[in-house]
């Protein structure tokens, strides 16, 4: 049975968001809140790197959001942890993803950290996190090589990796062709609006601009 771990997340469990934008198929999107890489000056989300931003929930609390959200859309696929920087909070979310692993649900994961450097620390806690990741996106965010025809990837350098026999390159290749290229817009509590997709720092400020003006009374 799965720990009542804390976890810090952009926003509580329960309004988490699904899209076909992050991932194969269509997935539950998870924000954790708090990054101590800050890769790029230009984050798309500054409002998430603080670690003590966001809310304090429990591991169990997300578990329940996710089976929910699998209970209303019969075709939800997975979870996809973006951040924020998962591995920050490697513990809780390998409790989650394991569970969910265990009712069918595929588990992607996105880190500003590549695979090596994760695998070197020998934490026990990053060690889980991998051993429940079905896909690990890695790599900092590097604007330079930022790439507007990549999908599920923002600059040329990160990767997709497949960790477990759930998906093979040739399933990510079929997913990604079927794929467009798009922004994907998460409106949380009090107007906070997450950016992700294919859009620089500037259009993804425009775009929170544009939520707030309209949600607005």
């Amino acid at each position: 049975m799965i720990l009542s771990t804390p976890l810090r997340l952009s926003a509580p469990a329960d309004r988490l968001s699904v899209s076909h934008h992050n991932g194969p198929g269509l997935r539950a999107i998870v924000w954790v809140q708090g990054c101590s890489i800050r890769c790029t000056r230009n984050c798309l989300n500054p409002h998430l790197l603080s670690a003590s931003g966001g809310v304090s929930t429990t591991t169990d609390a997300l578990l329940e959001a996710v089976l929910r959200a699998a209970q209303r859309y019969d075709e939800l696929e997975g979870i996809t942890v973006l951040g924020g920087e998962p591995s920050d909070q490697a513990a809780a979310l390998a409790e989650v993803l394991g569970a969910l692993r265990e009712r069918s649900l595929s588990t992607m994961v996105y880190s500003g950290h590549v695979l090596e450097t994760l695998v070197e620390r020998h934490d026990p806690s990053i060690d889980a996190l991998l051993r429940a990741t079905d896909i690990l996106v890695d790599g900092p965010f590097i604007d330079e090589l930022y790439d507007p025809a990549l999908i599920w990837r923002g600059s040329s350098n990160q990767r997709l990796l497949t960790l477990s026999g759930r998906y093979s390159s040739d399933d990510l290749q079929r997913a990604l062709d079927t794929q467009k290229r798009g922004a994907f817009l998460s409106v949380r509590p009090l107007n906070d609006v997450i950016a992700s997709g294919a859009q620089s720092t500037a259009a993804a400020k425009q775009l929170r601009q544009a939520v707030r003006r309209r949600s607005t009374p």
